[in-house]
C-alpha cells in the first residue's frame, strides 16, 4: 500500500515530510502551551505572582519556568552569596505550591503536542497512510517547537532575589534543548500521529 498525499501518484508521504504544516502546528502548540500555563496560573487560588521566593520577577518569566518545568526540564538559579558563587537547578512546578494538583501542569504539553500533531497529520489529506507514515509527519511538529523552545531559554530570564543573595534564574539549557526542545515534541507528535492512523 502507498501512503501518500492525494494525487501524487506513487510518492509516499514520507519522501515529503509536511514541514510547513508541522512548523506551523508546533509554533502553535508552544504558544498555547504557555498561555493554558499562565491561565491555570491565574485561576489556581494558592499560587500568587512574584512570590517571595523569587521576589519581583516578571509574570511572564515565572510562566515560562513553569512551562519549561511541566516538561521536566529544570530552573536554573545561579548567582552569589557571601561572595561564593553557587548555582542549583530544580523543577519548579514540584517546588511550588500551587491549589491546582502538579499531573495537570505536566498534563499541558503533553495533550496540546498530542493534539496539534493528530491536526497536522488529519490535514495532510493521507491516501492509505501507515502508522509509522502518521507518526514521522506528526513528528514535524518538533520544526516548529524546537526554535521556540530555544528563545525561551532567553527570554525567560531574569534577575531575581532570593533569601541573602542575588540570582539570575533561566531554563536550565541542557534540559531544556532535549526535553522541551526535542523530546516532547518528536514523542507526542509521533503519539498524536499514530492516534490518527488509528482514528481517523
Amino acid at each position: 500500500m502507498v501512503a501518500a498525499r492525494r494525487g501524487t501518484g506513487s510518492q509516499r508521504l514520507t519522501d515529503k515530510l509536511p514541514l510547513l504544516e508541522g512548523a506551523v502546528g508546533g509554533a502553535v502548540a508552544y504558544v498555547v502551551g504557555l498561555i493554558l500555563t499562565f491561565l491555570l496560573l491565574t485561576v489556581d487560588g494558592e499560587y500568587e505572582f512574584s512570590n517571595a521566593e523569587f521576589g519581583d520577577v516578571g509574570t511572564l518569566d515565572e510562566v515560562g519556568w513553569f512551562f519549561y518545568s511541566s516538561h521536566f526540564a529544570n530552573v536554573e538559579i545561579s548567582g552569589s552569596v557571601i561572595g561564593q558563587s553557587e548555582s542549583t537547578t530544580r523543577n519548579v512546578v514540584s517546588n511550588s505550591s500551587t491549589q491546582i494538583p502538579e499531573p495537570v501542569f505536566y498534563l499541558v504539553p503533553i495533550v496540546i503536542l498530542v493534539a496539534v500533531s493528530y491536526v497536522v497529520v488529519a490535514s495532510l489529506d493521507m491516501w492509505n497512510p501507515t502508522p509509522a507514515d502518521c507518526a514521522q509527519a506528526g513528528m514535524t511538529v518538533v520544526v516548529g517547537y524546537l526554535p521556540l523552545a530555544l528563545v525561551g531559554i532567553f527570554l525567560f530570564s531574569a534577575s531575581a532575589t532570593v533569601p541573602g543573595a542575588e540570582a539570575s534564574v533561566s531554563p536550565d539549557l541542557l534540559s531544556s534543548i532535549l526535553l522541551v526542545g526535542l523530546l516532547f515534541p518528536l514523542l507526542f507528535g509521533a503519539i498524536g500521529g499514530v492516534l490518527y492512523s488509528q482514528t481517523g
